[in-house]
């Protein structure tokens, strides 16, 4: 069966390692990001408070990070952007890790 140029151009593509590198890369972030996001909101309903009033600072503080990740994109780059972005996380993760969440 012959190929189509489509074909050969994307096989082309797939062939060559930087591409094969940042397609696994950006398939690890996707899945890393996706899964995170999913799980908070699956969560939310199990944080302590009102789960409308959870929702709604989630909701905010999406809005937020929409804004702002689209400055620090164009600002400083997508690989700065993330990194940034995925600092933020573990810092904010070894918080609740070594702080818990009950407040005194």
């Amino acid at each position: 069966m012959p190929t189509t140029p489509d074909e050969k151009r994307t096989m082309f593509y797939l062939r060559q390692r930087d591409v094969q590198i940042n397609l696994l890369v950006m398939t690890y972030m996707w899945a890393t990001v996706s899964f995170t996001y999913y799980l908070i909101s699956f969560q939310l309903k199990y944080l302590p408070g009102d789960v409308y009033n959870n929702s709604m600072a989630s909701s905010g503080s999406e809005l937020v990070a929409y804004i702002l990740g689209g400055i620090l994109y164009k600002k400083i780059g997508i690989r700065l952007a993330f990194s940034f972005s995925y600092l933020i996380s573990v810092v904010g993760g070894a918080m609740i890790l070594f702080w818990g969440t009950n407040n005194p």
